[in-house]
């Protein structure tokens, strides 16, 4: 599964889809991902509901692995019609983000693991999910847990509401890479089309990934996918 990558390599664009016999691969991995078989891990493990007051919303954003909520704090009081569920495994970011939110009655912090709440969506439930410069499990072995590979990602266009945009930023060029590839030749990704894909369009860093990351003046893409 995956091909070697090279950490170092700068983000550069125009950026091209894999093909040939790294397509292949990828392609393989799609057909033996079984999201039945990788949700039983979590069959012991409490999973959160979404908040009955996300509900209420016009629209909904889902910040996946939120860390201590930035994107989600900053957008929520720009959005105030908008629910923002920031998502993280880590008790203490979400715990800093409970804190930092207080009194905004439009972020809803959940402490989880992001997986088995895609995969319990309702269909058309969100307008807005972020991907923020997510761990690019360097290793060949690892490649399974990228975006690109994942499970739950025969769930992205299912759970996302018309002209919904699904937003991912990296600092390496090889996952943004196999994101691009994943968006053109996914089969379960069809009814998302690339909106963009280029460097990262942001006034003000929006994680404080991305403020030390433009701090060191690295080179950063995204790309945004839209729900048709």
């Amino acid at each position: 599964m995956g091909t070697p990558v090279d950490p170092q390599d700068p983000v550069q664009f125009p950026i091209a889809p894999l093909a040939g016999e790294a397509l292949e691969k990828m392609q393989k991995s799609w057909r033996r991902a079984d999201l039945n078989r990788y949700l039983r891990r979590f069959m012991h493990i409490p999973v959160p509901e979404m908040p009955d007051e996300v509900w209420s919303y016009e629209r909904i954003h889902l910040d996946v692995g939120c860390g201590q909520g930035l994107f989600v704090f900053t957008e929520a009081a720009r959005h105030p019609k908008t629910a923002f569920v920031g998502v993280d495994k880590s008790p203490v970011r979400i715990n800093r983000l409970k804190e930092r939110s207080l009194g905004m009655c439009n972020v809803f912090p959940l402490h989880t693991n992001v997986t088995p709440l895609l995969a319990r969506l309702p269909d058309e439930s969100l307008d807005g999910l972020t991907i923020f410069y997510p761990n690019p499990w360097w290793p060949v072995k690892h490649a399974g847990k990228r975006w690109s590979y994942h499970p739950v990602l025969c769930e992205f266009s299912r759970i996302m509401r018309p002209n919904g945009i699904i937003l991912l930023a990296s600092n390496e060029h090889f996952y943004l890479r196999e994101w691009l590839t994943a968006a053109c030749h996914h089969p379960r990704l069809s009814h998302l089309k690339i909106d963009y894909c280029g460097p990262v369009r942001c006034d003000e860093p929006r994680t404080h990934f991305e403020a030390q990351f433009l701090d060191r003046q690295q080179s950063l893409g995204e790309i945004t996918l839209r729900h048709l």
